[in-house]
């Protein structure tokens, strides 16, 4: 079984822009146990879903370090979102956020600026 390191509200709630058609958006980093990564299959290190709490992304630690390295807006989001936005913490999320700098990068710029430009594209079709 995987355990949750990480995983926080994303999205219009985490920002105060919710409308009542808004839905709840989640973003979770996992923990793949090693008897699972020591198998004969790959596990999986993504999924994309709906529960009964809303939409949710769920990455493995090492895909999340692989994008939060990349400038990946979304992985990001996760280190620098509001305590109040997130759900479940362990202490390696709390020891990732404490050294989030670490994760900064130039490569932050081009990943940021294609976000926002797709963004305001979005807005103004």
């Amino acid at each position: 079984m995987t355990r949750t390191l990480l995983e926080a509200l994303v999205g219009s709630h985490s920002y105060g822009f919710a409308t009542e058609a808004s839905d709840t958006d989640r973003i979770e980093v996992f923990l793949t146990p090693t008897t699972d990564l020591l198998g004969l299959t790959d596990p999986s290190d993504v999924s994309v879903g709906k529960d009964d709490r809303g939409d949710y992304t769920r990455w493995e630690l090492r895909k999340y370090l692989n994008l939060a390295l990349k400038g990946n807006p979304g992985a990001l989001e996760l280190l620098y979102t509001d305590q109040g936005n997130i759900t479940q913490r362990g202490p390696e999320a709390q020891f990732m956020r404490e050294n989030r700098s670490w994760f900064l990068s130039k490569q932050l710029y081009p990943r940021y600026r294609g976000f926002v430009f797709s963004q305001y594209n979005r807005m103004h079709k």
